[in-house]
C-alpha cells in the first residue's frame, strides 16, 4: 500500500506513492523552502484518514496551524481529536492554545527526540496508517554532539518504521552539511528527493528530483516547478 503527495505529478513519478513503512529524505538546496511540500505531504495524510505527526524544530505551532490553514485545513480540530501530533521543540507559543503532543526539551538531546517519534508510531501502529515529518534534520544535526548521533537517529527510524508501517519525511538543508554525512543519510533512507536551482539562460530555475526509492520504479526526470499562491506547480 502507498500514500501519496496529492500533487499528481509527483506520485506518478514515484510510481503511485511512497510505500509504507517507508524514510524519505527530502533535501533542500540554499534559498529554498520545503514549506509547501511537506504541507501537501500533511495535508494528504489528514485527508486520507491519517494520522500525522509532525517534529518541530524550526516553526511554531501557530504557523504550522497557518500552513495548514494556506491549503484548507483547519488544524485545531486535528490536534484536538488526536489526528495531528504536534512534537514541539520550538518553544512556547502564545498565540496558540493547543497543546503539542510532546514537548521536546532539548533538540540536541537525540534519544528524547527517538523516543517521542518512538510512542507516536508505536501507538498508531498497523493496522492503523500514519505519517510523520521531522522539520528539520538541520536544526538536530547542528544542536547534537555528533553528525554519529544523528546517523544513529534516522537508522534507528528506518528500523522502527518497517515495522510499525509509517511514513516519515525528514527535512535537511543539504548545503548545511558535510558530503559525508549527507551521503550516509542517503544511504540509509529509503528514498531521496532532492529540491535544487539550476542556472537557466540568465536566470534561476528550481528543480525537483527523485534520487532513491527503494525496491519500486521511479522517474529520475529533473522536474522544474514553480509556487504560486500556495500552490507547488511541477512542470
Amino acid at each position: 500500500m502507498s500514500a501519496g503527495f496529492g500533487l499528481p505529478v509527483l506520485d506518478e513519478a514515484l510510481g503511485g506513492g511512497v510505500p509504507r513503512g517507508y524514510v524519505l529524505l527530502l533535501e533542500e538546496d540554499t534559498g529554498l523552502s520545503s514549506d509547501v511540500l511537506v504541507t501537501f505531504f500533511m495535508v494528504g495524510g489528514l485527508e486520507n484518514d491519517e494520522n500525522v505527526f509532525v517534529l518541530n524544530t524550526d516553526y511554531s505551532i501557530g504557523s504550522i496551524k497557518d500552513l495548514l490553514k494556506s491549503q484548507g485545513i483547519e488544524a485545531s480540530q486535528y490536534i484536538e481529536n488526536g489526528r495531528l501530533a504536534i512534537m514541539n521543540s520550538f518553544g512556547p507559543d502564545e498565540s496558540s492554545t493547543e497543546k503539542a503532543y510532546a514537548t521536546i526539551h532539548n533538540v540536541s538531546d537525540v534519544r528524547e527526540i527517538n523516543n517521542a517519534v518512538r510512542d507516536f508510531s508505536e501507538k498508531n501502529k498497523e493496522p492503523m496508517k500514519f505519517r510523520g515529518i521531522v522539520d528539520s534534520l538541520t536544526t538536530i544535526a547542528m544542536s547534537a554532539e555528533s553528525s554519529r548521533s544523528v546517523y544513529a537517529f534516522v537508522r534507528s527510524q528506518v528500523i522502527l518504521q518497517k515495522r510499525c508501517g509509517g511514513i516519515v519525511l525528514m527535512t535537511i538543508h543539504n548545503k548545511a552539511h558535510s558530503n559525508r554525512l549527507i551521503a550516509a543519510l542517503e544511504h540509509v533512507v529509503d528514498g531521496v528527493i532532492e529540491l535544487r536551482k539550476e542556472r537557466y539562460y540568465r536566470d534561476w530555475r528550481s528543480i525537483l528530483q527523485i534520487k532513491k526509492l527503494v525496491g519500486r520504479e521511479f522517474s529520475t526526470r529533473e522536474y522544474s516547478y514553480v509556487v504560486r499562491e500556495g500552490k507547488m506547480v511541477i512542470e
